[in-house]
Parts: structure tokens; sequence; C-alpha cells
């Protein structure tokens, strides 16, 4: 009988390593996929803002601005239906502190933005442009009201026009927005707290 010598090839892959193999490979493969995927719907989201998040951090921002309100000799508080300007407290560039400004909302219906013009004191005296910054836009209307008391009637009354000499109780802020195909109404009614001392 003649002498058959197998030897094993230790160099080759067995069948069930290689299944072992493409299974580690497969289950890291999922979860490349799956961190890509996340991440890809993590930067969708940050870079779609939802709906109406502009308006919110708009309206906390004038609510803000008129807290900060106050009667100021050389700055009136003057409102209208579709424009608002008022003393208060700005952050200058020129100065690198708070002091003392003015602060002017104004709707352009041409275009339909509500604008935002700010500027501290030396910016007022001197002269100084400034330029509006567009804080909202697609705005179909816009309306500020202001809240008093009429002494004479002994009622309060909210009217579209403001400029008495002083500060107002309150300022409402209606707004309706265009926001694709649809129309969303916002009101904000602002409490000026340094009124009620006057």
């Amino acid at each position: 009988m003649p002498y058959i010598n197998i030897k094993s090839d230790k160099s080759a892959f067995t069948l069930i390593e290689m299944l072992m193999v493409t299974a580690i490979i497969s289950v890291i493969s999922m979860v490349i996929f799956s961190t890509f995927d996340n991440g890809i719907k993590i930067w969708q989201r940050v870079n779609n803002p939802l709906p109406g998040e502009d308006t919110a951090i708009f309206l906390n921002k004038f609510s803000r601005d008129l807290r900060r309100t106050f009667k100021f000799e050389g700055i009136e508080f003057i409102g209208e239906k579709d424009r608002v300007e008022f003393a208060s407290l700005v952050t200058s560039r020129n100065l690198q502190k708070t002091t003392v400004g003015k602060i002017v909302y104004s709707y352009n219906t041409s275009n339909e933005t509500l604008g935002r013009i700010e500027k501290d004191f030396s910016q007022i005296y001197g002269g100084e442009k400034s330029s509006v910054i567009q804080v909202l836009s697609k705005i179909t209307d816009l309306n500020f009201l202001y809240y008093y008391y009429d002494t004479e009637k002994k009622e309060f009354n909210w009217e579209d026009s403001w400029n008495k000499g002083r500060l107002p109780l309150a300022v409402r802020l209606e707004l309706k927005i265009n926001s694709d195909g649809d129309t969303e109404t916002y009101v904000k009614t602002v409490n000026l707290p340094i009124s009620t001392m006057l």
C-alpha cells in the first residue's frame, strides 16, 4: 500500500472563519452607516429651523427691549400703527458697555419686513447713521397698539398711536406672517413696569 501524506495547509481560511469575518464586517458596516445616517439627520435638523422659531426669538427680543425702556429727556416714546421708538438700554460698540440709547421697530409694507434700529446716545447726538436690521420677513399685516388709562373717562383703552410725553402702560404687537402659503397670527402684549411709577 502506497503511503499518502496529507498535509493541512495552515495558511488557508476555513469556511467558518470566512463566515465569522463576514459577520463582523457586516456589524461594523451597520454601525458606521447608522452613525453617518444619524449625523446627517442632526445636521438637517440644525440647518432647517422649526416653523415659527424666528418669530419666537424675535418676540422675546422685542419684549426684552420694551421692558428695559424708561423715560429719558431727549428720547421720546413715539408710537404709531407700524412703528415704535423708545429709549432703552443698548450695548454700545463705541463705548464697549451698556448705555442709554434708542431702539426703533418699523414695518416696511413694500417688502413686507420688520426692521430694527439700535443707536446709543453718542450715535444719536453725533448724527451717525445706523443701518436697519431686518428681524422678520413675509409679514402680511402688523399693528402696534398702546394701552393707557384715560383719566377723563376713568377707563383703560388701547390706541393705535402714542405721543403723549409719557410711557403707555403696555404695548401690543399684532402680527400676521405668511408661512408656506398659510397665514400665522401672533399677538404679544408687553407691560412696561416703569410706566406704572410715572
